[in-house]
């Protein structure tokens, strides 16, 4: 049989930017199971243009990007949602969702068009509520949680989402 890779994230002299100004240029970067990276440096370094070109929130100028030895960019958005989560530093919505809707909120990729969350998926969000000690939050508006409250509640849906690389 087929050994599978370890790798999950493989990046190849990539380059990304905005508009005609490239902010990183010529990265490599190989992510493996169970592995965790840091990225570090200072503001305005290109730390969240990464996290975004592997999101494809943007797309690369140059250079290429493999999930799981997918080339990304012939993944559809539906694909990459059910393989990739990203925990912003900054979630808000105007809608006052219950902390659990907001969890649920990461089993949608798994969804079909107007499919409602199965069993299984109800137990993946009480399973993750459990991981995240936000379980006693479940009812609660999540506009009005604390900033700490609001991120263990982020971290629940991409944890919901079940990635492959979070």
């Amino acid at each position: 049989g087929q050994k599978m890779s370890k790798n999950i994230l493989k990046i190849q002299k990539m380059s990304a930017g905005y508009g005609e100004k490239d902010v990183l240029s010529d990265i490599d970067l190989t992510v493996e199971r169970e592995e965790l990276h840091g990225v570090i440096g200072p503001n305005a370094s290109g730390k969240s243009t990464l996290i975004r070109a592997i999101d494809r929130v943007i797309e690369p100028s140059r250079g290429t990007i493999q999930l799981e030895q997918e080339e990304m960019s012939r993944l559809s958005k539906k694909e990459i949602a059910k393989k990739v989560s990203v925990v912003p530093q900054k979630f808000s919505t105007n809608y006052s969702f219950s902390v659990r809707n907001i969890i649920k909120l990461g089993r949608t990729p798994h969804l079909g068009p107007l499919e409602v969350e199965q069993e299984k998926d109800l137990e993946v969000v009480e399973e993750v509520m459990e991981m995240t000690d936000t379980r006693k939050l479940a009812e609660r508006p999540f506009n009005e949680l604390s900033g700490g409250e609001r991120q263990r509640v982020v971290i629940a849906k991409a944890l919901a989402q079940q990635p492959t690389l979070l």
